[in-house]
């Protein structure tokens, strides 16, 4: 027999931006279709235009590779992000742009990542400055919530752990250290439970009946003078 085949793939996840207010997205297998390609003018450089692909990342989810996406969509004054998983929306964010506000990078979703764990899986991005999360199991809705980390990590990354996905960061205070600042565990009701064992009350009888004859063994030693319930342990012990 020959030796197993190892399969390896290759993904190449690039942004370039244009001197000609463009921008060029590409995620996906060095050679094959890519998942995700955006080629076009670019909003958030100043150019005319609808809508744009910000980033994207190639991701693993089980034995599958996805594509994560970061979008967003220019209607008049509004500008909405869009979070994308495999051509499913995560979440979005919208605000209404001040007049002179150019839109920018800082209401889009950026600096994404992904860690799956079988069928789950745990979205991080930035928005707005602070961190955001999105937990995904199977076809659930998944909801983009704002991080614990807030406005505090200067970078960021997730690794799955027996316990739940568990965030490391940089921050202004330790920004040459990477400290565990937020754990996902499991949902309590999908745990593995053991039952707590109670004993029989006769075992717990004895346990109490043992506790009373180490102390009447340790007065009669002292010489002291016992109690009447000192003197009754006593005897039972005898």
């Amino acid at each position: 027999m020959g030796a197993p085949l190892l399969y390896i793939l290759v993904s190449v996840d690039t942004v370039e931006l244009g001197p000609d207010k463009t921008r060029h997205v590409f995620c996906g297998a060095a050679e094959g279709t890519p998942y995700v390609a955006f080629d076009g003018p670019s909003l958030l450089l100043g150019a005319e235009g609808e809508s744009e692909t910000i980033a994207c990342r190639t991701v693993l989810r089980g034995r599958e590779h996805r594509a994560l996406e970061s979008q967003v969509t220019l209607g008049g004054s509004r500008l909405e992000a869009q979070l994308v998983l495999d051509g499913r929306v995560l979440g979005a964010r919208e605000v209404t742009l001040k007049a002179q506000e150019k839109p920018s990078e800082r209401y889009a979703f950026t600096d994404l990542g992904f860690v799956s764990d079988g069928d789950r899986g745990l979205v991080t991005a930035r928005y707005d400055g602070g961190v955001v999360e999105a937990l995904v199991r199977g076809s659930e809705p998944s909801v983009v919530r704002p991080s614990p980390l807030g406005r505090e990590a200067w970078t960021f990354a997730t690794s799955a752990t027996p316990e739940g996905f568990v965030t490391w960061a940089t921050t202004a205070q330790n920004p040459g250290s990477f400290g565990h600042l937020r754990a996902h565990p499991e949902p309590r009701d999908r745990r593995p439970t053991r039952p707590r064992s109670r004993g029989s009350r006769a075992s717990r009888a004895r346990a109490t009946s043992g506790r009373s004859c180490r102390r009447a063994r340790r007065a009669r030693a002292r010489g002291s003078r016992s109690s009447s319930a000192q003197t009754a342990e006593g005897e039972a012990c005898s």
